[in-house]
């Protein structure tokens, strides 16, 4: 039950975590208009989702594994 409780709590924080990165980047497009186009700002977002992505598949391969 302790395993399916970490989980739980896992996908939370990651939920939470892109909802603040979202609006962050929204706040710093936001400010820094004249300074990037729509196409860069889509294009940065875009990597930095997939990073995140990559980076938790990563993790949750790690500890369904069992090596910490």
């Amino acid at each position: 039950m302790g395993n399916s409780t970490d989980y739980v709590g896992r996908t939370f924080i990651l939920l939470l975590t892109g909802v603040g990165l979202i609006l962050f980047w929204r706040g710093i497009w936001q400010m820094s208009e004249e300074l990037f186009s729509k196409q860069i700002s889509l294009i940065l977002g875009l990597v930095i989702i997939i990073s995140i992505a990559i980076y938790e598949k990563k993790q949750i391969f790690k500890s369904l594994s069992g090596t910490h």
